[in-house]
């Protein structure tokens, strides 16, 4: 047999034995997840707000409804609000007929109606109660959304997320320890991000003529069920009146695969 036959052949097996030296050995592994809630008492509120105005001339109407929202503009910046707190949209003003369960027929009119809607961010949160109050005597006024935030929000998720690594860590070691084993490094770490955003909402919306409405609360995002839960020292004023922000869930969920070892 040719010698350079011989050496061909002779590479082909140690490129094959180095392929099969060089292929990672199964190694037994554990995946667990770690979840994790801290909860945090709110500093500052976001007042969402439509101004519906009737009338039976479309200018008229248009500029009762621009006056209305100047006027909470300038009761907003007396509770402290600054103009970066504030937003609203231009007036809409569209034909409409006035409609009501308890009207008769004549007492139906023809007119305009206009609409604006404005966000107030409320950082006097101890206020709340005032300004929400104020809010529910105006007839014109349809408070549509309030949510309850946190300023240090990246502060607390960073805290849960540290939570729920720990509590991962601990998942995965009371289950190997069940089997006579132990855990080993972690080899991948995946982060939740369906978690909501750390906020409370209470909505409503009616309609003035027929007084309907509808009112509803909820916290961000879906269902949790948390490994371990935290409750944040509070660092707020007092809240005033007969309405309390309570407290918003910040909340972290991770993914982690550990080694087994023996």
């Amino acid at each position: 047999m040719p010698v350079q036959r011989v050496l061909a052949r002779l590479q082909y097996l140690v490129c094959g034995v180095l392929l099969v030296l060089a292929a990672p050995l199964s190694v037994a592994q554990v995946t667990v997840t770690g979840q994790a809630e801290v909860q945090v008492q709110p500093d500052y509120a976001l007042f969402k707000l439509a101004v519906v105005n009737y009338g039976e001339s479309l200018v008229p109407t248009r500029e009762k409804n621009q006056a209305t929202v100047a006027r909470w503009l300038a009761r907003a910046k007396e509770l402290g609000m600054s103009q970066n707190d504030l937003a609203t949209t231009p007036a809409m003003t569209f034909p409409s007929r006035w409609q009501c369960g308890t009207c008769t027929e004549a007492e139906q009119k023809t007119g305009f109606t206009a609409r604006s809607e404005a966000t107030f961010t409320l950082r006097r949160i101890n206020l709340l109660a005032t300004l929400a109050n104020e809010l529910s005597t105006d007839p014109t006024v349809m408070l549509m959304d309030v949510e309850y935030h946190t300023s240090a929000l990246r502060q607390y998720r960073d805290q849960a997320r540290a939570m729920a690594i720990r509590a991962a860590r601990e998942k995965a070691q009371a289950l190997a320890r069940e089997l006579g084993q132990d855990i080993g490094a972690a080899t991948s770490i995946n982060e939740s991000n369906d978690l909501g955003s750390g906020f409370w909402s209470w909505s409503q919306w009616g309609y003035s003529c027929c007084g309907y409405y509808r009112s509803y609360g909820q916290y961000g995002g879906g269902g949790f069920a948390q490994n371990v839960m935290s409750v944040a020292p509070s660092s707020g004023e007092p809240n005033e009146g007969a309405i309390a922000p309570g407290m918003i869930p910040v909340r972290a969920s991770v993914s982690v695969v550990f080694e087994l070892t023996r």
